[in-house]
């Protein structure tokens, strides 16, 4: 696709030729059209770690480079979403019901699609976050990235619960 950019294009004045170069160089595809970055940045890395432009905020913008501290929280959220599967499944073991109907649904199919399910929905969620991190919520001035402390808030305080429930049933025994 190539780009026309009619306002940037210098007059043809003898003084203003290095700006007509300038304009040449910028003429031909824009790179920024593309949505998916090349395999070698997937592979190698790339440079792309935050959001530039003030037009770019509002929209879906894939990174080449996410920081060390967001794989931290993913992974932990991963963790988490385990922990919960594994303590749940104890759980039902002493006589517990899963109240979520689509896990009960999957709960009812075996242990290893139980926990199978659990992650992969979690790190669909997780992924989907991760791709519009740099929105905002409809409706709202808060960023998408937020909903990662949000998920870490909620699987904490479901294993908290369950840790109690485990602790109760260990007291009545």
């Amino acid at each position: 696709m190539t780009t026309y950019l009619e306002k940037d294009k210098p007059e043809n004045h003898d003084h203003l030729e290095n700006d007509r170069q300038d304009y040449e160089k910028r003429y031909g595809v824009d790179r920024r059209q593309r949505s998916i970055p090349p395999l070698r940045f997937l592979v190698f890395g790339g440079r792309r770690r935050k959001v530039r432009r003030e037009e770019d905020m509002n929209g879906i913008v894939i990174m080449d480079y996410y920081s060390q501290s967001l794989f931290v929280v993913i992974i932990g959220i991963l963790c988490l979403s385990l922990t919960d599967a594994v303590m749940t499944l104890h759980l039902i073991g002493h006589g517990a019901k899963e109240i979520n109907p689509v896990m009960a649904y999957f709960l009812d199919k075996g242990i290893v699609v139980f926990i199978t399910a659990k992650y992969i929905m979690t790190s669909v969620a997780v992924v989907i976050i991760l791709l519009i991190k740099n929105t905002y919520l409809p409706r709202t001035r808060v960023r998408s990235k937020n909903l990662f402390t949000f998920a870490i808030v909620c699987f904490s305080v479901v294993i908290i619960w369950e840790i109690l429930l485990v602790l109760m049933l260990m007291a009545r025994t």
